[in-house]
């Protein structure tokens, strides 16, 4: 019966390890962020775009490819919700953003944590964003589907349903699906899209997922956008 009792305390030790966070990283990667804006300090009202590293790897592009919003970037790759939502006080509130736009959940899945937790983190940033910028726009860009972790799928596609739904419940929230640009009709992944690593987005890639976010982007800021501009 100790056996079996043993055996359960270290199944569910397990089972709750797998789905609690671990302690946040790139403490040295914020700190960059915090000196660059220290030194020059962003302009209130833009859009910031925040998240792992599919964010910090469109840097190159995203300029471009969402002329002529303008942009704070905040791409750091590896990161999970939690970390968005733990430097949020050094690297997002204090840019003053008029919207955020997000990429999580990708390396939160991957890491064991459970589809609701990572919920709870997102539910739990728009709060935070919501309390000290009651009016910024968040748009999350749904977890992609990958060669590398196509296993993963179902419970990413579970997360997906998840954070749409939420964003259903909140005029400032909206869900951005790019998970389906990525698929065939068979529901199987566009290899073409990836790179060697069969992880991240080649340039097919991010001109396929560019085209569900720009048009929503361009259609509701572009106005405030405008606006912005005339204070100059």
């Amino acid at each position: 019966m100790n056996k079996i009792i043993m055996f359960l305390i270290i199944g569910l030790s397990f089972f709750a390890y797998s789905n609690d966070y671990p302690k946040p990283k790139f403490k040295k990667q914020i700190k960059k962020f915090t000196e660059a804006d220290t030194k020059n300090p962003p302009q209130k009202g833009q859009i910031l775009c925040i998240g792992s590293s599919s964010i910090r790897m469109w840097h190159e592009t995203i300029d471009r490819d969402l002329h002529p919003l303008s942009l704070i970037k905040r791409g750091f790759g590896g990161s999970m919700m939690n970390e968005v939502l733990h430097y949020s006080d050094s690297i997002v509130i204090p840019c003053k953003p008029r919207a955020i736009l997000l990429y999580e959940g990708d390396n939160d899945i991957s890491k064991g944590i459970d589809e609701q937790n990572i919920l709870k983190a997102f539910e739990s940033f728009v709060s935070k964003v919501h309390t000290e910028l009651p009016d910024c726009r968040i748009y999350i860009i749904s977890v992609k589907p990958s060669i590398k972790r196509e296993a993963l799928w179902p419970k990413q596609r579970a997360l997906n349903k998840k954070l749409e739904t939420f964003c259903e419940t909140d005029a400032k929230l909206f869900y951005l699906d790019i998970a389906s640009v990525l698929l065939n009709e068979d529901g199987s992944i566009k290899k073409e899209m990836f790179i060697e690593d069969m992880l991240h987005l080649n340039e097919q890639g991010y001109k396929a997922w560019n085209s569900v976010i720009r048009p929503t982007l361009i259609r509701n800021e572009l106005k405030y956008e405008k606006l912005s501009k005339a204070k100059k």
